[in-house]
This record gives structure tokens, C-alpha cells and sequence, in this order.
């Protein structure tokens, strides 16, 4: 039992927490609590001694997940259909990571743990990088079926434009069209004529503009080769959907493995995000023991706010001692000094570290806390007596 609240570490996460760049590392900070293990605190401490320890880490290519992270939201859905850009997340994603993990292997032990269990899925990016270029776009030659399919669309594209070409550069084209330009409208190649067009050319109208003056129609002399270009369209359509669904199912198979890794890599990236927070500060890591001994700590929030200006706390209290008065004229510091044994205690139960010189704390299972006047007129509770009931 911890009161995070009073002792305001939620307002401290979320301190930290401006200086993170990675939606996962906010995820898994906003997910810390206090251990109660103490090989688990300590297991932490070390993790985040050697990310700082890392010679390289302010030079570590750190790439936006932003992406990723949306799209991640959008895979869990049951029936979400990845689209090409998706993949091309996903690609660029595993391959970041893969450049990281090789960044930062050389260097860990701790971190090992984390880096073994990531999978880049080298056989899946293969298969994306084969399929869909970095736009975003299938590419011709994805299978051998879009690749004949294409060039038939290719071929029509040249046969109707050829035939097009030659009425809009005709002699009185300026009579009848809007622009001397071949367009498409639901897959048919249209001409953009004037209202009074049929004085000049047979065609099939397929839409008109908001105002009325523009007509796209469709030249008699085309319709048959727009037939055989939208029967070619479908087919590419048709093989599209195929390619994405293999590619969707491809996803799915891995999703286990997908999340395991995923899940590897915020916590790596929670503790680079912080080391690079809390290698600008002068910290400890605090001892654990039946001893409660700061030298020259600072409040966290304080610190962060005044900087040079917060002032540091020195406090010594043993193993034999369960009580301690604090005294003094109001705003010289009781409450901040309070807050400050208690919020720092909470802080070191999280493998984190401590501004400050030196530090020795204990590992209590609860850390409590009344501060502040909590009188209720509604209920008739005075300042005292709320105080008391509480405790």
C-alpha cells in the first residue's frame, strides 16, 4: 500500500515523462509501480546502470515509433485488414529495431535478456520488400500474374490515349472540349467536353461538373477498348486483394511473436529514454537497508523545477528509531521534506535513481502519508480531528 497520490509520484512520472520520445517508453512509465521485491528493484537498478553505462547511448539512432505504436492499436482488432502503408510501417518499424538491437547488443549483459527475445522478422520484411514499394504501392512485379495483368493495362492505356490524342488535336476540338485532356472516371478514359458537345461527338456521358459546364464523356470509338481496360482493372483488383490477404495472414500467424517482441522492446526503450533523462542530473542509486540516511538528496519535482536554486536534504534515521519530529517557521520546508522522504522512498522502490549525493533506504512494504488539511465543514471534521481520523 503506497499513497502515491499525496506523495505526488504520478506528478512525477508525468515530469519524466515530457523527456521521453517514445510512445512505448511512456507506456511502460506510465505502468510503473513500486517493487516489493528487492532483487526485483535491484535487477532494475542494474538495467538502468548499464544503459547509462553504454558509451554510445546519446549517439543511438532512437527512431520515431509513433507509427508503429497506431498501427499496433489497430492490429489488435480482430478483423482489421492491413492496407500496403501498413505493412510499410511495419517494415520500417523491425527494421529500426533490427539496427538497434545491433547498436546496443555489443555492450549488454542485462539488456541481453530483452534483446534475445526481440524476433526483426527478416522473412516477413523480405516478403513486404518483394510486394510493395516504400510509398506504399504494389509493385509490378509482385507476382507474375499483377506483372501480365499490368502490362495489359499498360497496353490499353497506349491503344485509347493513341485514338483519344487524335480527337482532342483534332481541327475543331476547341468547338466541343472544356481541355485538351485524356482523363479517367470509374475506370473509363473520358474527355472533358462542353455542354453542346453531341453537335461534334457520339459518347457516353459517365458525369457532369458542379456547375454544370463540364461533361465527361465517353467517346463511342473507345468503348470497347474501356471494356477490356476495366475487365483488366478488376483482375488487377482481384490480385491485389489477394496479395494483402496473404500478406494479412502472414501478420496474423506471427502476432504471438509480434507482441513478444513489441513488448522487449518498450522496456529498452523505457530505459534508454531514461538514461538519457537522467544522465543531464547528478544521481545516486540508493543502498537498501534498515537505515534511512540521505546526504544532500533533493525533492525530484523541486529539483526539476528550480534546479541549482532546490535545496538538499540531509536526513539520518536508524533502525531503532520510529519516530521523528520535524519543526520549524511556516514555508521553511517541513511538508517538502516529508514529501520528499516519502516520495524518494518510492522512487528507489522502483529501481530508480535519486538526485543527490548518497543515499541508504529502506524497503517498506507500505509507505503512508497524511499531508495537508483535510477538514470537511459538510461533515464537521476540523483540521485536528480530520488529521486523526485518518490515522
Amino acid at each position: 500500500m503506497y499513497d502515491l497520490k499525496s506523495l505526488e509520484f504520478e506528478f512525477y512520472k508525468e515530469t519524466i515523462k515530457k523527456n521521453f520520445s517514445s510512445k512505448f517508453a511512456i507506456d511502460e512509465l506510465d505502468g510503473l509501480y513500486p517493487y516489493d521485491n528487492l532483487d526485483t528493484i535491484l535487477k532494475n537498478q542494474q538495467i538502468l546502470k548499464e544503459t547509462m553505462r553504454i558509451d554510445d547511448v546519446e549517439s543511438i539512432r532512437l527512431f520515431n515509433d509513433s507509427d508503429f505504436y497506431d498501427f499496433l492499436g489497430r492490429l489488435d482488432e480482430p478483423f482489421y485488414f492491413c492496407s500496403p502503408k501498413d505493412f510499410i510501417v511495419f517494415k520500417n518499424f523491425f527494421r529500426d529495431l533490427f539496427l538497434l538491437k545491433k547498436q546496443i547488443s555489443k555492450d549488454s549483459k542485462y539488456l541481453k535478456e530483452y534483446l534475445t527475445a526481440i524476433n526483426t522478422f527478416k522473412m516477413v520484411i523480405d516478403e513486404i520488400v518483394n510486394k510493395i514499394d516504400d510509398d506504399g504501392c504494389i509493385k509490378d512485379n509482385a507476382t507474375k500474374s499483377l506483372l501480365r495483368i499490368r502490362k495489359g493495362i499498360k497496353n490499353i492505356r497506349k491503344e485509347v490515349s493513341a485514338k483519344l490524342y487524335k480527337i482532342v488535336y483534332g481541327n475543331n476540338a476547341a468547338n466541343f472540349l472544356q481541355e485538351r485532356i485524356v482523363t479517367e472516371k470509374n475506370n473509363r478514359f473520358v474527355l472533358l467536353c462542353k455542354p453542346h458537345f453531341k453537335q461534334y461527338l457520339f459518347g457516353i456521358v459517365h458525369g457532369v461538373s458542379n456547375t454544370g459546364q463540364t461533361f465527361h464523356v465517353e467517346p463511342e470509338l473507345v468503348v470497347g477498348d474501356n471494356n477490356r481496360y476495366q475487365e483488366y482493372k478488376s483482375l488487377e483488383d482481384n490480385e491485389i486483394l489477394d496479395l494483402l490477404k496473404n500478406l494479412n495472414l502472414l501478420l496474423r500467424k506471427n502476432s504471438d511473436s509480434i507482441k513478444t517482441s513489441v513488448n522487449n522492446y518498450k522496456k529498452i526503450r523505457y530505459y534508454i529514454d531514461l538514461s538519457k533523462v537522467y544522465r543531464t542530473l547528478d544521481i545516486v542509486f540508493p543502498l537498501f537497508g534498515d537505515n534511512i540516511l540521505f546526504r544532500k538528496i533533493h525533492h525530484p519535482l523541486i529539483s526539476f523545477v528550480k534546479k541549482d536554486k532546490s535545496v538538499a536534504l540531509d536526513f539520518e534515521m536508524d533502525e531503532n528509531c520510529n519516530l521523528t519530529v520535524i519543526s520549524g517557521p511556516n514555508t521553511g520546508g517541513k511538508t517538502a521534506a516529508i514529501k520528499s522522504l516519502g516520495l524518494n522512498h518510492i522512487i528507489a522502490k522502483c529501481g530508480l535513481p535519486l538526485i543527490g549525493s548518497y543515499a541508504e533506504v529502506v524497503n517498506f512494504k507500505k509507505i503512508l502519508a497524511d499531508i495537508g488539511d483535510n477538514q470537511s465543514l459538510i461533515v464537521d471534521l476540523s483540521t485536528f480531528s480530520a488529521h486523526l481520523k485518518k490515522i
